[in-house]
């Protein structure tokens, strides 16, 4: 496999939010979430935590 796609498939996204959201923020941020495209259905290399604190 070529270094390109060994590049785009190892690409990971790991944003941190800090402060408090709403509930309907939360919400929102879920529903996107459920939405989003998963690259070659790889469900197992999902993740999504959210902190409640």
């Amino acid at each position: 496999m070529s270094y390109r796609f060994e590049t785009i498939f190892s690409r990971k996204s790991a944003p941190r939010f800090t402060g408090m959201i709403t509930e309907d923020e939360l919400n929102t941020i879920l529903k996107a979430a459920y939405a989003s495209l998963i690259g070659r259905a790889m469900y197992e290399n999902v993740h999504l935590t959210v902190n409640l604190q």
